[in-house]
Formats: C-alpha cells, sequence, structure tokens
C-alpha cells in the first residue's frame, strides 16, 4: 500500500512510503492456506510426492485456486482436479475430512474439489481482516488526513475484498477499481516507465548505502572488523549511508559519494550496495541489511596510488535505483540495476 497526490498539472508525488506486507501478498499467503488444507486432507506425503510426479498437473490446480479466489463472492469454488491427482487420492481416505460438516469438501464427478462457502470464508477472511487493519492504521495517521479517495488493485481486488473495503470505508472515503484489476498492475507499471516525469518524488522505504572501509578507531570499531593495509589499521564491513528511509528523493535525482581504493596498486574495484531497515546502521554486517547488488570498475592507472577519485552514484529514476561507479582518472564507468523489491528489501 501506499500514497500519492495527483497534482494540478497531473504529475504524481508519493507522501507516504510503500507499505510492505510482512505476511507476502495476500493471494500468496491464501494459497499456502490452501496448500495446507490439500494436506490435511490428502496426506503431506501424497502431496509432496504428487508435486514432484506431476508439476504441470499440479500448477493447473493452483492457477486455477487463485483465479477461484479472485472471483469469489459467496457461493461454491469447484476446483478442477486433474485426473492423476483424482486417481492418487482414490485410494487414501483421510480420517481429516471427518472435521468438515458433511458437503463442506469434497470431490464432484472424479473433476473437481468443492470447497464450501464457509471454507472459502475460512482462507480469504484473515487476509482481508488484515487488509482493512492495515488501511485503519494508515488512515489515522495525521499526515494523511486529506485522503479522499481508496484505489484497489491487483488480482485480490477482484475478489470479496471489494465489498468489504467498500463497506467500510465508503462513508468516508470513495473506493474505486478498475474493470480489470490484475490487468491494471501491468499496464501500470508499463505506463510509469514510459511516462517517467508524470512522478515527481517518492518516500523511501529502506535505507540504502554500500559498503566501505575506514581508519579503525579503537573503542569505536570491534576488533575482528580490523585488519591491515599497508600497516595501517582499517576496518572492513561498514556501512556508508547513501539515503535513509523516509527520505524524499525526486524522480531523476542522483546521489554521489567519492570514494578511494583500498589499497594503491589496486585496479580491479568491486563495490557492493545494501538496504538496511534501521536508519542507523553501522555495519553491512548487522541484522536487517540486505545486499541487493554488486558492481566492479575497472582503474588501469595506478601511478596516483590511493589519491584516485572512484565517484559512486546511486540514481532514482521511476520505481528503480540505478548505482554507478566512475574511474575518474581513467574515464571508465561500472553500471548496474539494483533489486529492491519487496521480496529483497524486507
Amino acid at each position: 500500500m501506499t500514497v500519492h497526490e495527483q497534482h494540478a498539472d497531473d504529475s504524481i508525488e508519493e507522501i507516504f512510503k510503500e507499505t510492505s506486507d510482512m505476511y507476502g501478498a495476500c493471494t500468496t499467503r491464501i494459497t499456502r492456506q490452501f496448500e495446507d488444507v490439500l494436506g490435511e486432507l490428502f496426506g503431506e506425503k501424497m502431496l509432496s510426492d504428487y508435486r514432484k510426479l506431476f508439476p504441470c498437473d499440479w500448477l493447473k490446480i493452483m492457477q486455477d485456486f487463485e483465479a477461484k479466489i479472485h472471483t469469489f463472492q459467496n457461493g461454491e469454488a469447484k476446483i478442477y482436479l486433474p485426473g492423476s491427482f483424482v486417481a492418487s487420492v482414490n485410494d487414501f481416505r483421510s480420517p481429516s475430512m471427518r472435521k468438515y460438516a458433511e458437503g463442506e469438501v469434497k470431490i464432484l464427478d472424479d473433476k473437481y474439489l468443492c470447497l464450501s462457502p464457509g471454507v472459502m470464508l475460512s482462507l480469504l477472511q484473515p487476509c482481508i481482516e488484515y487488509v482493512k487493519h492495515i488501511l485503519r492504521a494508515l488512515l489515522r495517521k495525521p499526515q494523511l488526513s486529506e485522503v479522499k479517495t481508496i484505489f484497489l488493485v491487483g488480482g485480490f481486488a477482484n475478489s470479496r475484498l471489494q465489498e468489504e473495503i467498500n463497506n467500510e470505508f465508503r462513508g468516508k472515503y470513495y473506493v474505486t477499481f478498475p474493470t480489470d484489476s490484475t490487468d491494471a498492475v501491468v499496464k501500470g507499471a508499463v505506463m510509469v516507465s514510459l511516462t517517467t516525469a508524470a512522478t515527481k518524488r517518492r518516500v523511501l522505504r529502506a535505507t540504502y548505502g554500500a559498503d566501505c572501509s575506514r581508519n579503525f578507531a579503537r573503542g569505536k570499531h570491534p576488533e575482528e572488523k580490523k585488519f591491515l593495509v599497508n600497516g595501517k589499521e582499517k576496518c572492513r564491513d561498514l556501512f556508508n549511508c547513501f539515503v535513509k528511509e523516509n527520505d524524499t528523493v525526486e524522480h531523476g535525482q542522483e546521489i554521489s559519494v567519492t570514494y578511494r581504493p583500498r589499497e594503491g596498486n589496486e585496479t580491479n574495484i568491486r563495490y557492493t550496495f545494501y538496504a538496511a531497515r534501521s536508519p542507523d546502521t553501522k555495519f553491512v554486517t548487522d541484522p536487517g541489511v540486505t545486499e541487493i547488488g554488486s558492481l566492479s570498475v575497472h582503474s588501469p592507472d595506478t601511478t596516483q596510488g590511493l589519491d584516485r577519485d572512484i565517484l559512486i552514484s546511486m540514481y532514482f529514476g521511476g520505481t528503480e535505483i540505478i548505482a554507478t561507479a566512475w574511474d575518474v582518472t581513467s574515464g571508465n564507468r561500472a553500471q548496474t540495476t539494483l533489486d529492491v523489491s519487496s521480496k529483497t528489501v524486507i
């Protein structure tokens, strides 16, 4: 979830950082719960063996279930079962089937696994409640007091979630969603990449930086981080912060830091970039720090020894962060796109 403000010139400014869901995407979480139900009904070992023997058929089952998530309102959900699955479970009768009331879960015509509305709701409702809980918490924040519209996109937005969000929030907010909420995510990403100037600013959801080494300071740096370079004590694994969580960056903004080689005869210099949960991170080995990319730049002229400037930059364009290393002496450059996806940064 994120919050944007639309300006008079139709440009967009992100005014609150993207909220990462610690439980993962809703559909993914519900799918995992469905797998747990299947394991309970038909046995974990049978399910594990079936995945290995019939991976394509297993994928069809999960895809059909995901489609039912997106269209479920109140009726029974019928998930298509390939013949291979029915044959695998024909001789298996799980005692766990008795846990469900008559007709709650059944195999129909050796083709469908039928889940009653009650079972489907038991799978969906925890995620729906969680989404509503996050929305309530966000909308209570003073800086979001001017929010007027709730816009739902993504596959889960086509589900029962629409009705529940409408029922809870429509009195104060205008709740809307595109006709095809799933395609909206893909189309929106393409539109952002093609019309990047429309997005003025965004709020960072993590602290970003690169590794570095500095002179070792006794009492400040841990002894295990100490190493020697040309007889001088240095400290390794330090986190050099470029931008902090909740900082606002302009579209196209570039933030640069000047580095120098660690050794005078070093010609291939490598830099590694990190995302940190805490803006007060000291070392790249601290908890909550994730590597998001690296690059190496060739610096062939070593005549100046350690007095060579290497300009390391982070460029914030659209939804990407591009890292660049420029060896000022030779003019050599190296560039990479950093992996700042939700799964990486969480």
